[in-house]
């Protein structure tokens, strides 16, 4: 892991881990954290074999997220597991008309061998 002394500046924060799993909860409620603005933070390089949002796993993931001058953005997410792949891009903008100030979006495209295993809970879980 590298984290740069500057957010703002041209290093990259990098993730280049066995495994990560971030806190997170798909019942959130937009708007329930805190007002981020995008434009702050640096880009990143997330590389690692094994990544979750709290109960969600998505096997091993490869990610560049670009600094723009509005926020970030990805051309690339690859995400692979035994069962499945996802391909995705995405960004994240500052926007003054938004109420939260910022908006997202992702495009992704996912291809399974095993729709069932895909979908379930412990086919994904990290062990």
């Amino acid at each position: 892991m590298f984290v740069p002394y500057e957010f703002a500046g041209e290093r990259p924060l990098v993730l280049d881990m066995e495994r990560l799993v971030l806190p997170g909860d798909a019942t959130a409620v937009p708007g329930s954290g805190s007002n981020t603005d995008p434009r702050d933070l640096p880009a990143i390089t997330l590389r690692t074999e094994e990544f979750g949002i709290g109960d969600s796993f998505f096997g091993a993931v490869e990610a560049d997220i670009a600094r723009v001058p509005t926020g970030l953005e990805s051309t690339r997410i690859v995400a692979r597991d035994d069962t499945f792949e996802i391909v995705a891009n995405g960004s994240w903008l500052a926007d003054g008309a938004d109420p939260e100030g910022s908006r997202t979006a992702i495009n992704a495209t996912l291809r399974s061998t095993d729709v069932a295993t895909t979908i379930s809970s412990e086919a994904t879980a990290i062990t």
